[in-house]
């Protein structure tokens, strides 16, 4: 995928992928004395530990090369990275994981689920039944 990007003149690159549960913990709590924010909250920012989808290995946040700045931003969704990203996702078996349409964690243009393998669709097959429920 990162290749065809590049191909097309899109510098892609791949920001973070698997993560322990004891990554996300650092990750989650760090978060607490950045922001200042109750559980709940925190929650729409960064899974807790163990409710990560970089926890099972089939999701990636992306960004690019030469606007590193927005990576982590909504702004993303302004970059050719993300263009690029949504117009062709579905050819590598990716879907935007939080939408904008998502009530309970925020939209992040950057991450993003693998659903190409069986193990993958047993992983993400509830959360798909219940964004069917949302969009009805």
């Amino acid at each position: 995928m990162r290749d065809d990007a590049k191909k097309d003149g899109i510098n892609m690159v791949f920001l973070s992928v698997y993560r322990s549960i004891s990554l996300q913990k650092d990750i989650f709590y760090s978060l607490k004395s950045r922001r200042n924010h109750i559980v709940a909250e925190r929650a729409k920012f960064s899974a807790p530990p163990g409710y990560s989808e970089h926890g099972t290995g089939f999701a990636v946040d992306i960004g690019n090369v030469y606007k590193g700045k927005l990576d982590f931003e909504v702004e993303f969704e302004n970059t050719d990275a993300f263009r690029w990203h949504k117009e062709n996702a579905a050819k590598y078996h990716f879907k935007l994981s939080f939408n904008k349409n998502n009530k309970n964690v925020d939209y992040e243009p950057l991450h993003w689920r693998y659903e190409g393998s069986i193990e993958a669709l047993k992983v993400f097959e509830a959360s798909n039944r219940n964004l069917k429920k949302l969009q009805h």
